[in-house]
């Protein structure tokens, strides 16, 4: 049985499964505020050692 994540739009187009590289992230919240005019946003989150910061969107414009 694979894990990862699975991306199924239900428009006739394949799905699309992702089970390599995937890490459990270790710290989650939520952001409130506005980018630059360079399309930019500060983040100031705590991050364990060797991570990477994945932000994603609710309300894109």
């Amino acid at each position: 049985m694979p894990e990862g994540i699975l991306i199924d739009y239900n428009d006739s187009r394949p799905a699309m499964a992702i089970t390599a590289g995937l890490r459990a992230p270790s710290f989650c919240t939520s952001f409130a505020g506005y980018g630059t005019g360079a399309n930019q946003f500060q983040v100031n989150t705590p991050l364990t050692s060797g991570s990477t910061v994945f932000v994603l969107p609710t309300r894109p414009v």
